[in-house]
């Protein structure tokens, strides 16, 4: 156990530490690279080993109050941000070669990876709370991370004011949870007494969930962190950020589970959510934009199966969306290297244009988020159709899983059909470059990807979840494929045809254009402060958030009991 202990402690300081050594070298590009490499590959090893030989969940103390949790849960998401981490950083040394401010972005690339990490391992409330707010910021300033561009800016700072609303959530239930000595998230389900204070304020963490896991209303800022890197959004989507949320809401399982309002928020707006990117990702020209709309869809199929009590189903689509996602993002950052454009409509036959490895990728992605079997996605995705039936009524089960089933399908086969397949438009120029890292990073997640049965079906004999069928429910396999075979034959139809009614839908009903006038107000005084914390320089930038971190685990050391 003591080996073990002490490669805990090591998977949990490793990106933070990475960090801090690519400050220290910071002119040197190489340096950059390989620590960041090394750190996430340290990490993967070492949450492989620790699953293979987990016995009994066990706690290491950290710092004195501050303890980490190894469990099943914890090194299951150790892994999946480890192993997208890894890709992410092989991708980055060929997508990030030009950029002059490397260090800044390497440095904010290991400590989002190391935040997450101690996220999930947390096992006292006040340390989850911590590395939930250092994930946020670490988000944003790398959304932001071309900061000279408004858009990149506006991004970032959005993206942290709008998952504050939703943080509030957790912040309520840590202060309770403060007050009455019940930080250890162990202790509070093996105590009564702790158990029954904080049942009542398990909506809150509904509340924190909605606002990572951008769910309805507060689900507006992920469309528009598109504005960083790829290889930024391929790690928010598929592995950190928006998984926190699903996180909390699998961590504290059994406590929503036992809450009526908790399951009821749960429910109505994973519904929601799924519906409103569904047709927003109809209607959007913008291909990372209907990836961003892809992965809401995906998270709110992740928490309705957790609002309806399928807790295991939640956790092997959320490994499944991990690969596609990453894929998707990864294949997508190609093409954007290559044309300098995102936008569908000037992208249009990419397979006779030579990029066949990445027409390939994108499609293996695509039919895996449209939940087409055998595709392991596909095939967990059914497991969850068929549960919705034991929930619902006839009608409702017959219109949920046929509509989302459809939806999902199409609007993600639509920007393939419309910008991989077909003749090449004249006059788009393009240049392609020797990227092998890029090629080598997206050809193993095809592999992955189309291969994910395999581990998932050992995932769920690890996690017990042998009742598993993955049988096939005949109306949402209809629905998958007549959305293929809709967007196949007329892409070019819009599904909606007012502009007007559009654009509505891509602005989120309206939401994103009333949270933007109401930001208005104190933006620019936020973007004055985040522009001085952020100035363009790792060594300046970071100095101040070490500060600032220094100070909140001082005060986390104070307060504890």
């Amino acid at each position: 156990m003591a080996g073990l202990s002490e490669l805990l402690i090591i998977l949990a300081l490793n990106g933070f530490a990475a960090s801090a050594i690519i400050l220290l070298f910071r002119k040197t590009r190489m340096v950059a690279e390989v620590i960041t490499l090394f750190s996430s590959i340290v990490s993967l090893c070492i949450s492989l080993y620790l699953l293979a030989n987990l016995g009994s969940p066990y706690e290491v103390f950290l710092i004195p109050h501050v303890s980490l949790l190894a469990d099943k849960l914890s090194l299951f998401f150790s892994l999946v941000i480890s192993l997208v981490g890894s890709a992410v950083a092989i991708y980055s040394i060929d997508y990030m070669k030009e950029a002059e401010d490397f260090a800044r972005y390497y440095s904010l690339l290991s400590l989002f990876i190391g935040a997450m990490l101690n996220l999930v391992l947390a096992s006292d409330l006040i340390y989850l709370l911590f590395n939930w707010e250092l994930v946020g910021v670490c988000s944003a300033l790398l959304i932001g991370y071309w900061w000279g561009r408004r858009e990149a800016r506006r991004a970032g700072i959005k993206a942290l004011v709008m998952t504050r609303f939703g943080d509030i959530g957790l912040m309520i239930f840590s202060a309770i949870a403060l007050y009455y000595g019940a930080t250890n998230i162990p202790s509070i389900f093996s105590s009564h007494q702790h158990f029954s204070i904080l049942l009542p304020f398990a909506p809150f963490l509904v509340l924190a969930a909605m606002g990572k896991s951008a769910q309805f209303p507060l689900h507006t800022w992920l469309p528009d962190a598109m504005e960083g890197p790829t290889t930024v959004s391929a790690l928010l989507h598929a592995a950190t950020m928006v998984k926190a949320g699903v996180y909390l809401m699998l961590r504290f399982y059994p406590m929503l589970a036992m809450s009526a309002w908790g399951v009821a928020l749960l429910l109505a707006v994973s519904l929601v959510t799924l519906y409103l990117a569904s047709f927003a990702g109809l209607v959007s020209m913008d291909i990372k934009r209907v990836l961003a709309f892809s992965t809401l869809s995906s998270l709110s199929l992740m928490l309705l199966a957790i609002s309806l009590g399928e807790y295991y189903v939640a956790i092997l689509y959320l490994f499944n969306h991990a690969l596609f996602k990453a894929l998707l993002f990864l294949v997508s950052g190609k093409v954007e290297h290559t044309f300098h454009t995102r936008d569908i409509s000037k992208l249009k036959g990419l397979w006779s244009q030579g990029l066949r490895l990445e027409t390939i990728g994108f499609l293996v992605g695509a039919l895996s988020a449209a939940g087409l079997p055998p595709l392991s996605a596909g095939l967990v995705k059914e497991e969850l159709f068929l549960y919705m039936a034991n929930y619902f009524t006839n009608i409702e089960y017959y219109l949920l899983s046929f509509t989302i089933a459809f939806l999902m399908s199409l609007f993600i086969m639509r920007p393939f059909v419309l910008s991989f397949l077909g003749a090449p438009i004249q006059g788009v120029s393009h240049q392609r470059e020797r990227t092998p890292l890029m090629s080598g990073v997206n050809a193993t997640l095809i592999a992955l990807t189309l291969f994910a049965f395999i581990p998932t079906t050992l995932m769920a004999n690890y996690f017990g979840a042998s009742k598993l069928s993955f049988e096939l429910e005949l109306l949402p396999l209809a629905g998958v494929l007549l959305g293929i075979i809709v967007a196949f034959t007329i892409p070019k139809i819009p599904v909606i045809p007012s502009a007007w009614l559009r654009k509505i839908i891509e602005s989120s009903l309206g939401l994103d254009v009333a949270y933007n006038k109401l930001g208005e107000t104190f933006s620019s005084r936020l973007s004055s402060l985040a522009s001085k914390l952020n100035t363009g320089k790792a060594s300046e930038g970071l100095l101040g958030m070490s500060v600032l971190l220094i100070l909140i685990m001082i005060f986390i050391l104070v307060i504890q009991p």
